[in-house]
């Protein structure tokens, strides 16, 4: 485990990110996540995927 970053490790915005994950294990939480991610993905249709807004 590595472990939560420290104040100097990281820069201050990325903190706003950083504390809204729970526990030590950063990884064990992204690790948690993966299947409900893949099912989110999963119905995203091909044609909805090549979509781009107006830039």
């Amino acid at each position: 485990m590595i472990g939560r970053p420290q104040t100097a490790e990281a820069a201050p915005y990325y903190f706003t990110y950083i504390d809204q994950v729970t526990g030590e294990d950063v990884l064990g939480a992204i690790e948690s996540q993966l299947n409900e991610s893949q099912a989110i993905f999963a119905e995203i249709s091909e044609e909805k995927s090549l979509h781009r807004y107006a830039g």
